[in-house]
Order: structure tokens, then C-alpha cells, then sequence
């Protein structure tokens, strides 16, 4: 069984085939109708590219020991709430929503269409931190090579543009 953790697009081109989980949000944020949002802003997530998803199970079902085992395939590279807003608001040109925590914010002041928008994302703005055991993974590609990227600003600079040219995410600024 492969478990991985939040499938991102292609490495290399952005590419992705449907825009779930991270995408949803920042398009929610980038059209600007959340001021604030109830959320740890030091929360991390863990991204893991579908090229590099699609190589570690290859790796890992490549051998038959292998077979009958759980494998979480997590980036052993977190990014933070607030670096990933920081980040995509400074590429799209979006003014990225003030973060609260989520005891201090006041849930009156968010209802309406805009609580229906965003209320399906609030557990993952809140979540506790998660440690996957790798160890079933880490065995079965030792001295193979294979790494999980760093997910930089390069990185997701990739991942957005891909967002751009399809227009899933209008860039209000341009280069």
C-alpha cells in the first residue's frame, strides 16, 4: 500500500492533472474574498511531487520483498503555512489573508458563501503535526537514487506558473 502525503504537480513542468488539495486554497486566497483565516501559520506540509511519487513506487514495487508492506512516501522537506502563502501571494499578486489562530478567531465573522468556500479546508489550516514511519520506505530504496526535492521557491515557482498558463490561478503581476 502506497500513502503518500500531498501530491503536488510535475517537478520539472508544473504539469498536474487535477488541482486538489494545496491548489483549491490558493485559489480561494488569490481571488481575494478572505481577509483573515483561522490557522497556524507555522503548520508544515508535506509535498511530494507526482514524478517523484510515480519513481518511489516504481523503486519500491521493482522488487517483490517488497510486496505486503504499508510505504508512506513523504518529503523528508516540510514548507510552513505562512512560507507558502508568503510565497504564492508574491507570485500571483494576491494579498494573502492575515492568519489567526484558530482560539482567537472570531468564526462569527466568517459566514456565508465564504465559510462554505474555505469551512472543507479549515482541518488542514489546523491540523496537529503528523510524523509518517518511513522506515518500510527508506529500507526498500536504500542505495537506490533516490531523493525527495527540496520544496524551494524554484520548486514551487514551477508549480504555479503551470497554474498560470492554464489560468486555473490568474498572476496579477507580470514579469
Amino acid at each position: 500500500i502506497y500513502r503518500p502525503s500531498v501530491i503536488a504537480g510535475d517537478s520539472v513542468t508544473g504539469e498536474v492533472s487535477d488541482f486538489q488539495m494545496f491548489y483549491r486554497p490558493l485559489h480561494i486566497f488569490s481571488i481575494e474574498i478572505l481577509e483573515e483565516i483561522p490557522a497556524n501559520r507555522g503548520l508544515k506540509y508535506n509535498l511530494v511531487p507526482v514524478d517523484y511519487v510515480a519513481r518511489a513506487i516504481y523503486l519500491v514495487s521493482s522488487d517483490r520483498k517488497n510486496d505486503n508492506k504499508n510505504y508512506n512516501l513523504t518529503n523528508s522537506h516540510s514548507i510552513t503555512l505562512n512560507w507558502l502563502l508568503n510565497t504564492a501571494s508574491s507570485y500571483f499578486g494576491f494579498k494573502k489573508p492575515k492568519i489567526t489562530p484558530e482560539n482567537k478567531f472570531n468564526f462569527k465573522k466568517l459566514k456565508g458563501f465564504r465559510r462554505k468556500v474555505i469551512e472543507p479546508y479549515l482541518p488542514y489550516f489546523n491540523h496537529k503535526e503528523i510524523v509518517f514511519d518511513t522506515a518500510n520506505f527508506n529500507s526498500a530504496v536504500n542505495g537506490a537514487d533516490f531523493t525527495w526535492p527540496n520544496i524551494d521557491k524554484k520548486l514551487l515557482r514551477r508549480l504555479f506558473k503551470y497554474c498560470a498558463d492554464v489560468k486555473y490561478i490568474n498572476r496579477k503581476i507580470k514579469l
